[in-house]
């Protein structure tokens, strides 16, 4: 029973296009990472990074619908700033434009996408 709970919580999650979309900051790199997350326990996720050694900053994380599609406009928007993966050379200004286009597509998904269904 045990294993057929998790394989259908699986199985949801990955259906699932809601998730976290999260910023976070590498102090000693300056470098910015943009990813996603369904984990039931973001800052689970988020500890990861600390146990890479990582000295990062929580700049911004938020539940988003169709999360991997904002976070592969993001990805786009700023490609040219890519350093390797999911991070990014870049500045507070383009930081504040990402956060504020974030919550623009949480609001639009909320409003537009219920009225939708």
């Amino acid at each position: 029973d045990k294993v057929k709970i998790k394989i259908q919580k699986d199985l949801n999650e990955f259906c699932s296009t809601t998730g976290y979309v999260y910023i976070i900051k590498d102090l000693d790199r300056d470098s910015v990472k943009i990813g996603v997350t369904q984990a039931s326990n973001p800052k689970k996720r988020l500890s990861q990074y600390t146990a890479h050694k990582i000295n990062f900053e929580l700049l911004y994380i938020e539940t988003i619908e169709n999360c991997y599609d904002v976070e592969n406009e993001i990805h786009i928007i700023i490609e040219d700033k890519r350093i390797r993966g999911d991070w990014f050379d870049i500045d507070d200004l383009t930081i504040y434009k990402i956060i504020k286009l974030m919550n623009k597509r949480k609001y639009e998904n909320l409003h537009y996408g219920r009225k939708n269904k």
